[in-house]
Parts: structure tokens; sequence; C-alpha cells
């Protein structure tokens, strides 16, 4: 089961209750939300690598072969 929540002076507030009976102990997996803008700024950093010219056209001879080739 996930859960999503606040973390509220330094105690993890969910934003669902859950049903678990008082004391059940449970493990938190803390991932903070990153908005969008961070995510793309993650993305721009990224280094561009040069490769050789690739056309939709060679999709099939990239997957499988060139035609005739055992």
């Amino acid at each position: 089961m996930d859960a999503t929540g606040t973390i509220v002076q330094g105690a993890s507030v969910l934003d669902q209750p859950c049903a678990f009976p008082e004391g059940t102990r449970v493990t938190v997996r803390v991932e903070p939300t990153r908005t969008p803008a961070e995510i793309l700024a993650g993305i721009a950093a990224l280094p561009l690598n040069e490769g050789p010219a690739f056309s939709g056209r060679d999709h099939d001879q990239v997957l499988y072969g060139a035609k005739g080739a055992s």
C-alpha cells in the first residue's frame, strides 16, 4: 500500500487515514516531490551524446538487420 503525506513538525501526516490498529509498526520511504521545473532542469542537464544519424526509415534494419543478411 502506498500513502502520501507531509512532514509536519517532524512527524509524517498522511493525506488519507489508514485502517491500521494503533501501535502497528510501518516502514516509511521518503521521496521528496520534485516540481516539473526541477524535473525539466535535470533533463536539460543531461549530456548530449553525438551518435550516428538515424532515421525512422532505418527502424527495421536496426532491429532486424539488413535484408538478406544472415
